[in-house]
């Protein structure tokens, strides 16, 4: 028997444009974006990142909870990007992913920079930090 083409199939479409088949799929996809809507929200109305990242969905209570000293005013040193060690990068917004973009001027040769980094990057970020600081006094 031959069947006829085109079939029509049923899709469902996410707000960032995504189209799946499952709508299980686009619905815990769209919970991702949502949730990095309200992450960044939060983070850029002055809560902590810890504190930001739980609110959105990416994060479990007690985990990571250096996260918490972490805010979008705070300036981080991430060495690899730049040509000194002053803080400089800070992080900015959540992707649903659960990735955090990380952005600033700290002497980069190319000047300001960003890039998406882990939280596990970012709190090490933080405890290298840290751990300068306090050799350093």
């Amino acid at each position: 028997m031959i069947d006829t083409w085109p079939h029509e199939i049923q899709a469902f479409e996410t707000s960032d444009g995504n189209i799946y088949r499952s709508l299980d799929i686009a619905q815990a996809h769209q919970k991702r974006i949502d949730g990095a809507v309200i992450a960044t929200k939060a983070l850029r109305d002055g809560q902590s990142l810890g504190a930001s990242m739980r609110a959105g969905g990416f994060l479990a209570v007690g985990i990571l909870p250096e996260l918490d000293s972490i805010f979008a005013s705070t300036k981080l040193v991430i060495s690899h990007w730049q040509c000194r060690d002053q803080p400089g990068y800070s992080p900015i917004d959540v992707r649903p992913d659960g990735l955090v973009r990380v952005f600033g001027d700290a002497g980069s040769w190319s000047g300001p920079y960003g890039n998406w980094c882990s939280l596990h990057e970012i709190a090490e970020y933080w405890h290298w930090q840290r751990r300068r600081s306090e050799v350093g006094s």
